[in-house]
Order: structure tokens, then sequence, then C-alpha cells
């Protein structure tokens, strides 16, 4: 099968990478896969098996309302499914496939919940939240057939009983513990991802970490930026990395002695994943999407989203209890083969497989 995924660009997004490694996956199942991106965003960050087509469109000097035209006039002419990744591209492919005439199937990739990523939690004007709110509600009947990351998302888009869940995850090769933990001296290393959005709740963790001052001689903070990310201003004993691979990550991860994941809504949240695959405990929040993996007291610590107070006792208390540590650690190791990249790409295939489409002639909505 011919599979199409024109996307809005490469960055170091999470979203960016799982399609990445959906098109590696599906390569390996006999399809022909192509990734269409604009020219002026068309590096992939990670790494892209030679034999997934990529297609860039455009010179450096075409302008987002440019790809856009291009992406309606050429999206459909080539493959047997074109595949959506986020909130603008069902729109622009459904007239893509208007304008071609044919009839080919759409399926969306639903990665998260814009109405509230996109909207309620967006870091701009209230007003252009709002309207992306409206849009993001509009793009999920569009497509043919939706596959979720998780099934709080099939949930909350409420399209389709029962819904066809992806079991996204990590790649073990790469995402693994040390065979033996090496013994490290000097403070404990508290983690986490650093990006500029409300959502991610850094600004819930740092004033968190302020509070426990009785513990910033014995621990310090890490910070592993997903875009280039310096902020005003950091709290006591923090450090920001420089933005790397998935390898470097996975070292990343293994240094730590406890990794916090303070967002306010996630799609899945596979960050908390990637550390407990590496043999790392885990302070979480319930952001929604981690509920598809994480259990407090089982394989994390969990806490209300927003609360810099439960956060921060959460984090005091990993920190006094080694033991705790360990089991949370023990228990993570136990939930990840549930949760793997060829697991993703399996179900996805079996998604394209299953039937029915849409009858062929049938409208799939207005634009």
């Amino acid at each position: 099968m011919r599979i199409h995924i024109p996307m809005l660009g490469f960055n170091l997004s999470g979203g960016v990478r799982l399609m990445i490694r959906l098109a590696n996956g599906l390569v390996k199942f006999g399809h022909e896969v192509r990734i269409t991106v604009p020219a002026f965003r068309a590096i992939p960050p990670f790494p892209l098996d030679p034999s997934v087509e990529l297609m860039a469109l455009g010179g450096k000097t075409l302008t987002r309302l440019g790809y856009y035209r291009r992406l309606i006039r050429e999206a459909a002419g080539w493959g047997d499914v074109l595949v959506a990744a986020s909130t603008t591209t069902p729109f622009l492919l459904r007239r893509s496939i208007r304008k071609s005439r044919r009839d080919v199937p759409l399926i969306y990739v639903a990665m998260g919940y814009d109405p509230i990523e996109q909207g309620d939690l967006f870091d701009g004007p209230r007003w252009r939240g709002m309207i992306r709110k409206q849009v993001a509600l509009r793009s999920y009947p569009l497509a043919d057939k939706r596959v979720y990351i998780s099934r709080a998302i099939a949930d909350l888009i409420a399209l389709d009983q029962p819904p066809h869940i992806l079991r996204c995850g990590v790649d073990l090769s790469i995402y693994h513990p040390l065979t033996e933990r090496p013994a490290r001296g000097g403070k404990l290393r508290i983690g986490l991802i650093g990006r500029f959005s409300k959502r991610k709740g850094l600004q819930v963790f740092f004033p968190a970490w302020e509070t426990l001052t009785d513990l910033h001689d014995q621990a310090e903070v890490v910070v592993w930026p997903t875009f280039s990310w310096t902020p005003r201003e950091l709290p006591t004993n923090a450090t920001v990395y420089e933005v790397c691979g998935d390898e470097a990550l996975a070292r990343f991860y293994r240094s730590l002695d406890l990794f916090v994941f303070p967002s306010l809504f996630e799609g899945l949240g596979l960050p908390p994943l990637e550390a407990m695959a590496c043999g790392t405990p885990v302070v979480l929040t319930d952001s929604v999407g981690v509920r598809e993996y994480a259990m407090h007291e089982g394989n994390c610590l969990m806490v209300p989203p927003g609360d810099p107070s439960a956060l921060a006792s959460a984090i005091r208390r990993a920190l006094e209890d080694r033991a705790l540590r360990e089991r949370l650690a023990e228990n993570g190791l136990a939930t990840v083969p549930r949760f793997t990249w060829e697991n993703m790409v399996e179900d996805f295939d079996s998604a394209l497989q299953a039937n029915p489409f849409p009858a062929k002639g049938v409208s799939r909505g207005a634009i």
C-alpha cells in the first residue's frame, strides 16, 4: 500500500518523532511511504529510514500559505491512503482529495486533544485560542478513520465506538537501563523536559522546587529542552542541557535519580515512559493521557496537575525514600514492554487493513 504523510514541517516535537517512527516502521511492513514537508522545514530531526521517500515542496523562500496551496494541489495525487497528524492538515487534505477527484481515504492520527492543547491552553491571545479550539473540533470528523494514541483522547473526541488505539511507546533498543547502574556520588539528580508552553507545567515545577529549600544541598535539577529553550530565570541548582538525539536523551534519563513530568495535559506523554524504560523512577501529574500507563503508587507517584504543593510533596517523598524509588523503577520497567514502537506500527497497519472505509463516492464532510 502507498501511504502518504503530508506534514507541516519537521521540528523536535514528540509528534514529529512519532510520525517518523511510524513511517520507518511501515516500510518494514512492505508499504511504500512518502512524507511531504515544506522545503523550509525539511530536515528530519530524527533518523529517517532510507526507504521512506522525503518530498520537500517549494524552495527556501516558500511561505506557509504557499505550502498550503501546493499541498492542496499535490497531496492527493500520490498514495492509496493519506495520513493527517495535526489540526490543520485534514482541511488541506480533504480539499486536495476533492480537487484531484481521487477518492483517497484519509486517516487522522490523533496525538492529542487540540481543543484543549491548542485552545484552552494556548500560549497566545485568548481569542486566537478560541479560534484554534473551534478549528480543532471541526477537524476530527473530516477523516474517514481515526486512530488514537490513548483511550483518553478517543473518549474526548467521541467519534468512534470502539476506537482504534495505537500502543505508542519507546524504542527499547535505545531506551533501556544499564546492566549495572554505576555508583555515583554527589547530589541526587532530578530531571525534566523543558519547553516554552504553559501546558508543560514548568511554571508549576519551579515554585514546587523552590519550597524544598532543605533539599537543595542534596539534589540538583537538570533540564532537557525540546527546543532552543532558555528560561528567564532558573530555579536553584538547575542546569539546562543542549538538545540532542535519542541516544543522548536515553543517557540523560539513565543519569537521573528521579524524573519529574509536571504537564497540565498530554495526549499520552512519552517522556515518563522513556524514563521508566531506562530504569528511572517517575513523579508525574495526572495529565489525562498518562493514565494509559501510569499507576499511582505502582510505577510512579501521580499528583493533580497545576498543584505545586502536591508536586513538592511527591518529589520530597521520592527523594527521601530510596526503597520507594527502587520499587517505582522496577514496576516502571515491567510496564514498558506493552508500549513500544513496534506495537504502534503493528496497530496502525491493522487499522489500514480493517474495514470499512466509507463507500466510494460518499461525501465525508464539508469544509
